[in-house]
């Protein structure tokens, strides 16, 4: 499973205001979901992503737990950066917007129909 995010910031060793304790990178993610995270970069693109990057995180679970990789996979330029972000846009938006003659409560997921 893969999810679509934006780079908001990016932890590198190489960085002077970052003191790290291993050659690892991390990158704080906002999510298509509308959720902030951040994810462990893949070693092949700790050199190339950057703030403002659409990227791919792998959400599959680490072999022998349910726990997710979230480990940025993919860095997405162009066309296709813009309709991947588009296509999960347009999907969050449909699953927000309540379904007929249902009447919304102070609670969140909660409805009367």
């Amino acid at each position: 499973m893969y999810h679509i995010g934006k780079v908001q910031f990016v932890y590198s060793p190489s960085d002077k205001n970052v003191i790290s304790s291993n050659n690892s990178v991390q990158a704080t993610l906002y999510m298509w979901d509308e959720n902030l995270v951040t994810a462990t970069v893949s070693d092949a693109l700790t050199c190339t992503i950057k703030v403002g990057d659409t990227v791919l995180v792998d959400y599959s679970p680490v072999p022998g737990t349910s726990s997710p990789r979230f480990l940025v996979s993919k860095i997405l330029k162009g066309k296709i950066a813009k309709d991947s972000v588009k296509a999960y846009e347009d999907f969050l938006a449909k699953k927000k917007k309540p379904a007929g003659n249902t009447v919304a409560l102070p609670f969140p997921n909660k409805q009367i129909t």
